[in-house]
């Protein structure tokens, strides 16, 4: 039997060179672990979060029929968690966000320089990973307004009832939370200290959210008809353990 599996992991290994050599499998990404950090204005003074994610990069190899060089991220983590007088704000998770956030932070300050082929390479990521330097988030990476260097938030009306949830306005934080408030800024910085994963002891109504895949108007029609945020979003906006 040992030597049966240790045959079938050789002929696993032996199938992944091939299909690596003629570009279906993508390269090898280190995985790694950033903390990003939410700073609020306040009437009565500075207010912080923070949350610490792990990010798995991948890509497609440049062969693949269906998407050649197509990126992927898995990530770990929860929402950052700003408590604001009156009601808290919340970051949400967008694994596409959040993976690539490092990357653009990286040449927006110029620490790190693309490939020629503009794609995400291994060693880009083990620069980055490396690299222990506090980033400030701009608002934009770019012109593009889809460009942005900060993740969607929102607040809840009533932590206990997730469809209370509503989007919030980062230029405009005054109009959810009250005159005073607002960003002081955001930053990413490189770290090894551990994913925290505990939102679900607040927010008591994630796991079951999680295990039904419902949306946080409670429903698993998958039909969307509006932007409004509890319309779109479920519990994998606000923790993942993948």
């Amino acid at each position: 039997m040992i030597a049966r599996r240790a045959a079938l992991a050789q002929l696993g290994i032996a199938a992944t060179a091939v299909l690596t050599g003629c570009g279906i499998v993508g390269p090898w990404f280190p995985k790694y672990r950033f903390r990003l950090t939410v700073m609020m204005e306040t009437p009565g003074g500075l207010r912080t979060g923070s949350s610490v994610y792990e990010v798995k990069t991948s890509r497609t190899g440049e062969w693949l029929p269906a998407s050649p060089n197509q990126m992927g991220f898995a990530v770990r983590g929860q929402s950052v968690v700003v408590d604001l007088p009156g009601a808290a704000l919340f970051t949400t998770l967008d694994p596409g966000w959040l993976g690539s956030v490092m990357i653009n932070a990286s040449e927006y300050h110029h620490r790190q320089t693309r490939s020629p082929s503009g794609l995400i390479e291994p060693a880009e990521i083990r620069a980055i990973a490396g690299d222990p330097v506090q980033l400030v988030l701009p608002r934009r990476f770019s012109d593009d307004d889809w460009n942005t260097g900060y993740p969607k938030m929102v607040r809840f009306r009533n932590e206990r009832d997730p469809a209370s949830v509503e989007w919030v306005n980062p230029d405009n934080l005054s109009a959810s939370f009250g005159a005073g408030i607002r960003l002081n800024g955001l930053t990413v910085q490189i770290t090894q200290d551990p994913v925290g994963l505990g939102l679900s002891q607040r927010l008591a109504w994630l796991s079951d959210y999680a295990r039904s895949g419902k949306r946080l108007n409670g429903s698993t029609n998958i039909a969307i008809a509006d932007n409004l945020a509890n319309n779109n979003l479920g519990a994998g906006a606000f923790l993942s353990d993948d």
